[in-house]
């Protein structure tokens, strides 16, 4: 009887463990036979080789959308009121004729001139005198050195009173940022990665285009919000679609050195781009024109097999991976093949979007900290970019020369962050610039601090670059997209803070004989920390979102970014800040940093791991692979199992 007894129990727990490998095995069979066939496929073969070449254009026309406004709107930094009946004397002396402190040797007022009778001036050739009544400027002269050419600012006399229309138009391209962030991330995750990259593309070409015509502040405004639709997704839709293609061991090196050299090559050309040209109209024309290489896009590139198997366009999917078989020279196997094609066609579709990883309390948690995590490392680099005064150097050099930084200092992320992993490169660093940051607000000011601040800049520089590739990777592929947007779009509401916690604070710290070089160096470390940081976010998101959510995830972690980018514009109004204590800022900054890499630690890694494909294998990733993560119920820890053994030594236990 109780063998019979054993009997039955053994066969009872021997199918309820067969109806939990059915439950699970759909989204399960899909992911694994699909990676499967990219394994058959070849990792990193010669048309995934391909792809990463046709990068180019689109990181070029990563660079040029978000930079090309400091070219097209820089301001002259020489300029003065414009008095007509002066303009055939010499310029020193039409200034010290009309210009408030010109003549006495003060710092000249840029706004306003002397109300004199100018035909008596300009016959006599008196000097003013002190009690001579000022007014506004009627008209402006600029002096064509630091810009050797007119901006839309000098032509448009944007400056004084009308100083702010230059950032105005830069806040509303970040404003068109987050609407097309959303839009195009949502886009990708509902028809495809590649129409979702043919439309950013083109609506950013259109906008930069008609930028060329416009005549006064709102249309070239509206020019704007639509070139600020296309970043970032002008580039990040090709960036996550070839990482799908990408093997997990050649992911970190694909998704951060497409962004050193041809987002950096991008920045390096710009600014030589602008000298050579000379002309902010023309300057336009030829950094959109880079846009329209997108419509070959849909011969070349191809959608995501992801994708198209988590809308069981299971046909569709097979064309692709047959072309990669084709391209690279390889052979998937018949039976790989069929396991694919039977286990996609199995699965039920699912239509996943940002409200199904909402509904997941995993994801849900995951998504929370993943976006707090970015938010802090997007506040504290902006904080201590903003402890650094302006480099006094030539503007192209200067832009060059923190250009020039971005290639080897991705590079080096590139070789380190596959062996070390994504959680280490992100809160470690995080953990060490809030440290850094803790003592220096404590040290004596000068080099010591200073010292201090560059080593925390370097350091947020990694570990938001490393967050950037985790997020990529921790998102489902359904909502990987805009996902990434949310994340980006927080780390952009985040810098609004930085400008209430810091103020001009680095200045303060340098002795008067080192202050320009030391300034100097604090921003060019500022600008390496820039490069890096980002990307391994990126990066991490891409993995972290699953396949139905992956682009409109990752778009929506992007879109973070853009609205503290518009925080970042709207900064230069925030003239003065009170200062109530010295420390305070950098004390600010170190805990919040300190903060945020604790809740890193309880993000899962997914370095060396397959990206999820549905929300189930992102809560499964979560699950397995976090300290808080793991099922609240003891039977439903059969949900989580994936591996052969872990099923046996279950059954034995």
């Amino acid at each position: 009887m109780a063998e019979n007894g054993v009997s039955v129990t053994q066969k009872f727990e021997e199918a309820k463990e067969e109806l939990n490998k059915q439950a699970s095995k759909p989204a399960e069979d899909e992911h694994d036979a699909l990676e499967s066939v990219l394994s058959h496929v070849g990792e990193m073969g010669r048309y995934q080789r391909l792809l990463f070449a046709a990068m180019l254009p689109f990181g070029l026309v990563f660079a040029f959308v978000y930079f090309v406004q400091m070219f097209v709107a820089a301001t002259p930094q020489d300029h003065w009121c414009r008095v007509p009946e002066l303009q055939h004397l010499d310029v020193e002396l039409r200034k010290n004729l009309s210009i408030p402190g010109a003549f006495a040797g003060v710092e000249l007022d840029r706004c306003s001139r002397f109300d004199r009778n100018w035909t008596e001036v300009a016959l006599t050739l008196a000097p003013p005198d002190n009690a001579t009544p000022v007014v506004p400027c009627a008209g402006r002269e600029f002096l064509l050195g630091d810009i050797p050419y007119h901006t839309v600012v000098s032509e448009r006399d944007w400056v004084c009173e009308s100083a702010g229309f230059g950032p105005l138009a830069q806040a509303i391209f970040f404003a068109g940022s987050f609407v097309g962030g959303i839009l195009f991330g949502w886009l990708a995750d509902t028809y495809g990665r590649v129409p979702a990259l043919v439309g950013s593309n083109l609506i950013g070409c259109v906008g930069g285009v008609a930028s060329v015509f416009t005549t006064g502040l709102w249309d070239f405004a509206f020019c704007r919000f639509l070139v600020g639709m296309s970043y970032d997704s002008c580039f990040m839709m090709m960036y996550i679609l070839v990482l799908e293609y990408v093997g997990p061991r050649h992911r970190t090196w694909v998704a951060n050195m497409s962004i050193a050299l041809y987002f950096g090559g991008g920045c390096l050309i710009l600014p030589w781009l602008a000298l050579w040209i000379g002309d902010w109209r023309r300057l336009l024309l030829v950094t959109s024109a880079p846009m329209l290489t997108v419509l070959f896009a849909p011969f070349l590139v191809p959608e995501s097999a992801r994708w198209l198997a988590s809308k069981r366009r299971v046909n569709q999917a097979v064309k692709v991976l047959r072309r990669f078989e084709r391209v690279n020279g390889t052979k998937i196997p018949q039976d790989v093949m069929d396991e694919f094609i039977v286990s996609s066609r199995q699965t039920r579709q699912t239509d996943e979007s940002m409200l199904a990883l909402c509904k997941s309390p995993q994801l849900r948690l995951m998504m929370t900290f993943l976006i707090l995590v970015y938010m802090a490392c997007a506040i504290v680099f902006d904080g201590l970019v903003r402890m650094s005064e302006s480099l006094g150097l030539d503007f192209f050099i200067t832009f060059t020369l923190t250009s020039a930084t971005e290639i080897p200092s991705v590079t080096l992320l590139a070789i380190v962050l596959d062996r070390w992993g994504r959680q280490w490169l992100t809160c470690g660093p995080l953990a060490t610039a809030g440290t850094l940051s803790l003592i220096a607000a404590f040290v004596p000011r000068g080099v010591p601090q200073v010292t201090l601040a560059i080593m925390a800049r370097f350091c947020i520089n990694m570990s938001y670059n490393a967050a950037i590739q985790w997020a990529t990777e921790l998102l489902p592929t359904g909502v990987r997209a805009s996902g990434s947007s949310l994340v980006h779009v927080s780390g952009y509401v985040a810098t609004v803070v930085s400008p209430f916690v810091v103020y001009s604070w680095a200045t303060e710290l340098l002795p008067t004989g080192v202050r320009a070089s030391g300034s100097s160096l604090v921003h060019v470390s500022g600008y390496v920390a820039t490069v890096v940081s980002p990307f391994v976010v990126y990066s991490w998101a891409t993995e972290l979102l699953p396949t139905g959510v992956r682009a409109s995830g990752s778009s929506l972690v992007h879109v973070s970014g853009y609205v503290a980018s518009v925080a970042t514009v709207v900064s230069p109004f925030v003239v003065y800040s009170e200062r109530y204590w010295r420390p305070l800022p950098l004390l600010t900054l170190g805990v919040i940093a300190l903060l945020a890499a604790g809740l890193g630690a309880l993000l899962p890694e997914t370095n060396g791991r397959q990206m999820p494909q549905t929300i189930a294998d992102g809560e499964r990733l979560f699950a397995e692979h976090s300290i808080c993560g793991k099922p609240e119920r003891e039977d439903a820890e059969d949900k989580w199992v994936t591996s052969e053994e872990d099923k046996q030594d279950k059954l034995v236990t």
